[in-house]
C-alpha cells in the first residue's frame, strides 16, 4: 500500500514544472546551510562556539539556521550568551536564521516543549501558543538576528485545524514582518500537504521555501524499492524550484547527516550530488558535526556523526 501511494505521489509531482534538460548542468554552490545547537541545550562557551564558527567558515558555510527553544526564551542569560553568539556569527560572514525549534511543538525538533509538557493544546486555536510565540519572535529579535527559518509548522491536537498551518504560517510571517525580521519556511516533503508549497510562496512576508526530502526510506519503509529515494529527491527539488521561482522568491533543499546506516556512508554524496544535477545551488545540512549533540541521534547501527559530518563537509568542497 504505501508503496503504491509513493509511485503515485511521485507521478504527481512529475507533471509540476521540472528543470529543462539544458538546465541540468549544476553551477556552482551560492549557498551552504548548517543547523547548530548544543548537548542538552546546556550553554556552551563562547570560546567553544568561536571554534565551531571557524569550523563553518572554513568548510565554506554561509548560513546558519541558529535553534532557539523554550528555555532559551525563558533565561536572560540564555539570550544574553545567544546575543552574542549571533554577534559573533555575524561579525564572521554567516547568515543567521533563528529557528523555533519545538518551540509550543508545533515546529520541528528535539529540544522538548514545556507547552506540550504542561498539557497545552498544540493548536493556533489556543492563546496561550500565539503568546507564546510572539514572546519568542521578541526574544529572538533581541539577539540580533534577521531572519526566522519556520522549521516544519504543523498543527497536532486539533481536528478542526489539522491542515491549517498555511494560515498559522501567514499569521506568524506576518508577525515577522512586523519585527522587520524575514521569513523562510521550511515544510515537510509530505506528498499529502503538496498544495500548501504554492500556498505558503505566495505569501506577502515569506521570503524562502525550503523542504528536506530526507531519506532513506528504503531503510524506513522495506517495500519501498532503494533505487526510489533518488527520484524521491529529484522530483521535491524539482516542485520546490519550480514553486519558488513562481513566487519570485529564493528556496533551498535540506541533507540529513544523521541516521545514515553503516556501509552506506554514500548516500550523502548521492545526496548532494543529485540536488547538484537537479540545478540546486542552496544546501542546507542538518546539522553540525552530525548531530553529535543530541542523545539517540546515532544509534549502533548508524555510521558515526564524525565520519558524516567529514564526509559531507568533503562532499560539498567538490561541489
Amino acid at each position: 500500500m504505501l508503496l503504491k501511494q509513493m509511485e503515485g505521489s511521485v507521478s504527481e509531482l512529475a507533471v509540476k514544472p521540472s528543470v529543462n534538460e539544458s538546465d541540468s548542468v549544476a553551477p556552482g554552490l551560492t549557498r551552504r546551510i548548517v543547523s547548530y545547537f548544543d548537548h542538552e541545550f546546556i550553554q556552551p562557551s563562547l570560546n567553544k562556539v568561536e571554534r565551531d564558527v571557524d569550523e563553518m567558515t572554513e568548510a565554506g558555510f554561509t548560513n546558519v539556521v541558529l535553534c532557539i527553544t523554550e528555555k532559551d526564551i525563558a533565561s536572560q542569560s540564555r539570550l544574553d550568551f545567544l546575543t552574542d553568539t549571533v554577534g559573533h556569527m555575524k561579525d564572521c560572514g554567516l547568515e543567521v536564521w533563528a529557528d523555533p525549534w519545538s518551540v509550543g511543538s508545533v515546529f520541528g525538533g528535539e529540544a522538548g516543549s514545556s507547552f506540550k509538557d504542561d498539557g497545552e493544546k498544540r493548536c493556533m486555536c489556543n492563546p496561550k501558543l500565539d503568546t507564546l510565540i510572539r514572546h519568542w519572535l521578541d526574544a529572538s529579535a533581541s539577539t540580533g538576528i534577521d531572519t526566522v527559518f519556520w522549521d516544519e509548522p504543523e498543527m497536532k491536537d486539533c481536528r478542526k485545524h489539522r491542515s491549517g498551518e498555511v494560515k498559522f504560517i501567514e499569521k506568524y510571517t506576518a508577525a515577522a514582518g512586523k519585527r522587520a525580521l524575514k521569513s523562510v519556511v521550511c515544510l515537510c516533503a509530505d506528498y499529502s500537504k503538496m498544495h500548501q508549497f504554492a500556498q505558503v510562496a505566495n505569501l506577502p512576508d515569506v521570503t524562502e521555501i525550503a523542504t528536506d526530502p530526507y531519506f532513506p526510506y528504503p531503510f524506513r519503509y522495506p517495500k519501498i524499492p532503494e533505487d526510489m529515494h533518488l527520484e524521491h529527491i529529484e522530483k521535491w527539488a524539482d516542485f520546490t524550484r519550480a514553486t519558488a521561482e513562481q513566487a519570485g522568491i529564493d528556496w533551498h533543499i535540506w541533507v540529513q547527516t544523521f541516521g545514515i546506516p553503516n556501509g552506506r556512508e554514500s548516500m550523502v554524496d548521492e545526496h548532494i550530488d543529485t540536488l547538484r544535477a537537479r540545478g540546486v545551488g542552496s544546501i542546507a545540512v542538518w546539522g553540525f558535526h552530525g548531530c553529535e549533540s543530541v542523545p539517540g541521534f546515532a544509534k549502533e547501527t548508524d555510521a558515526s556523526p564524525d565520519i558524516m559530518w567529514r564526509r559531507i563537509t568533503n562532499t560539498l568542497a567538490r561541489s
